[in-house]
């Protein structure tokens, strides 16, 4: 590598110096420096004062082009002016009760009228809650207990789902092997006697899922996947695979859940009108908050029915939050359809331009995910193929893919992830793009 890692990371933490002090000094009150582990974007966390359409201005003094996003919740970007109306209304009559609020049945209506699989939906405060809420309905509606899932696929920190987002490489001790996997906790504190509970699979592997799901399908409550994958590196599953599970759980009985907390963004459908396939539940969060907490569960009818028969007991002082709800009501009346053609235009522009780019001058760089999601995989060698996390995690230039990381930032433009993940949000211009697509390239020439 000509550029560094070492060079890197001078250079970002040389620019972000303020942001260093902060971080010292919030390590003394806060474990590593953030209630969320993975808020640190370099060194250290990049603190920010505030933040306007799609860019944030740091401590620093800088002005950073966000790719970040919050983890894709900001799809409208920053201060969107509906949705701070909607926020400063509710606040003037109250922002906390026990009690039901028109914003959560509206916002409801909605997720129900754009995503054909949802017949009704409840409200959570996170993704995770979401994924615990739709593995409890999955079990209460089928009487059993397991559940499937893919590796790669995060669904949240719960102990049903916290199992081989990144798989151990290069040997995959702790994971066996791809055609026999076996679920590997994320963390410590993961119970081992919960091991059993969870099955994991390969990703974009149809005839090694098929085996897993017919041997357990006594046992299997619910099979759960995002159609592309985050945390465990961008990874879209093809179709034909999804049709398959699809087939194979509505033969066997099985619940089939798609995580959407992410890919929700891609349609106002969500991923799953593009992919033409309907999951029995969908889980959701980040968007449809309009950048304030929340999660939620919706699906077919017959089985979000078990939480108002009192079968499944659904509470929690925030659920149905009545700012949250208000500000998601207001961000899906904007994110309209064409908005969302245009975001995803620009992201099919960032990875057809770049794909090129890195072809012709043979850079070891694959670039995956659609829409307005773009994963720029920094590999071992030229033109390898990437259809699993496995893949990633065998392949990865982890020191270059940090590089790159630190130097868009240093460059200003805030990725997402370690490996310099890109989400957009609709305020981003087409001179933004061109300006991420050159800085991307003029980087990628100073590592190569």
């Amino acid at each position: 590598m000509k550029l560094s890692l070492e060079k890197a990371t001078k250079r970002f933490t040389d620019k972000y110096s303020t942001s260093a002090e902060m971080a010292e000094e919030a390590t003394k009150y806060i474990p590593g420096g953030g209630s969320r582990s993975i808020v640190k974007v370099g060194p250290h966390a990049i603190f920010v004062e505030s933040g306007e359409g799609a860019y944030v201005q740091t401590v620093d003094g800088h002005s950073l082009c966000d790719f970040h996003n919050n983890f894709s919740a900001n799809v409208l970007g920053h201060n969107h002016p509906e949705i701070r109306k909607a926020i400063e209304e509710v606040c003037k009559t109250g922002f906390s009760f026990g009690n039901a609020t028109k914003h959560e049945f509206e916002l409801a209506r909605i997720l129900c009228e754009r995503i054909e699989s949802v017949d009704r939906a409840v409200f959570m405060m996170s993704g995770t809650e979401a994924c615990m809420a739709a593995a409890t309905l999955s079990r209460a509606f089928t009487g059993k207990g397991k559940i499937a899932k893919l590796e790669g696929g995060y669904h949240g920190t719960s102990n049903d789902f916290w199992w081989s987002i990144h798989p151990d490489a290069p040997d995959f001790i702790h994971c066996g092997l791809e055609t026999n996997p076996k679920p590997s906790p994320e963390s410590m504190g993961v119970p081992e006697a919960l091991r059993g509970n969870t099955l994991t699979m390969p990703q974009n592997d149809l005839t090694t899922c098929s085996r897993i799901i017919r041997e357990n399908a006594r046992d299997l409550a619910a099979v759960i996947l995002e159609l592309q994958s985050g945390a465990g590196g961008l990874i879209t599953l093809e179709k034909s695979f999804v049709e398959g599970l699809r087939e194979l759980t509505q033969e066997l009985g099985i619940v089939l859940i798609f995580d959407e907390v992410i890919s929700f963004r891609m349609d106002e459908g969500g991923l799953q009108k593009i992919f033409g396939v309907k999951p029995d539940l969908t889980t959701m969060g980040k968007a449809i908050g309009g950048g304030l907490p929340i999660g939620a569960v919706g699906g077919a009818d017959e089985i979000m029915k078990l939480n108002e028969s009192g079968q499944v007991f659904h509470s929690g002082t925030h659920h149905g939050h009545v700012l949250s709800c208000a500000a998601g009501v207001a961000c899906l009346n904007n994110y309209t359809q064409p908005l969302i053609d245009k975001m995803n235009q620009q992201g099919q522009k960032i990875k057809t331009d770049l794909k090129q780019f890195v072809e012709e001058k043979n850079y070891p760089v694959n670039l995956t995910g659609i829409g307005s999601a773009i994963g720029f995989e920094m590999l071992d060698e030229p033109g390898r193929s990437i259809r699993s996390c496995r893949d990633i995690m065998t392949y990865c230039n982890e020191e270059a893919s940090q590089t790159f990381n630190y130097e868009l930032i240093t460059r200003g433009y805030l990725p997402m992830w370690s490996r310099g993940q890109v989400v957009l949000c609709t305020p981003l211009t087409d001179d933004d793009i061109s300006g991420f697509i050159d800085t991307s390239k003029a980087i990628l020439e100073d590592i190569y």
